[in-house]
């Protein structure tokens, strides 16, 4: 979670320490038919697997990119270094963040994993 504007990890957070804060969930980053361009650059370079670090991924990367964060590689491992991912080796990962960064725009529908990823809304 994003707890005005900075990454946290919930787990760890007692409830009167957000008191007041803007907090900010990976329900709150974008919708099915409007991802967050993080989560389109995610979904692109096929940044994320099994899901499971996804979220908090996504957060620490969108944080990063919203306090000015760049393409450079050294500075995303520096942002991310909180994360642990067991499937991706996290090359996919900095490529996403760093396109997003560049300000790169995708069409999802022929994005690399386009052919095995289906967009649409869950009912």
């Amino acid at each position: 979670m994003l707890v005005d504007g900075e990454p946290r990890r919930s787990c760890l957070l007692p409830v009167a320490a957000v008191e007041g804060a803007e907090i900010l969930t990976i329900e709150g980053l974008g919708t099915p038919e409007r991802l967050a361009p993080i989560q389109q650059a995610f979904l692109h370079h096929y940044g994320m697997q099994c899901g499971f670090c996804t979220p908090g991924f996504l957060l620490a990367s969108h944080a990063y990119l919203e306090a000015g964060g760049t393409d450079d590689r050294k500075a995303i491992q520096h942002a991310l270094a909180g994360h642990t991912c067991r499937c991706t080796g996290y090359q996919k990962i900095i490529e996403a963040v760093s396109a997003a960064a560049r300000g790169a725009s995708f069409d999802l529908t022929a994005t690399a994993p386009g052919k095995h990823t289906v967009l649409r809304s869950v009912q």
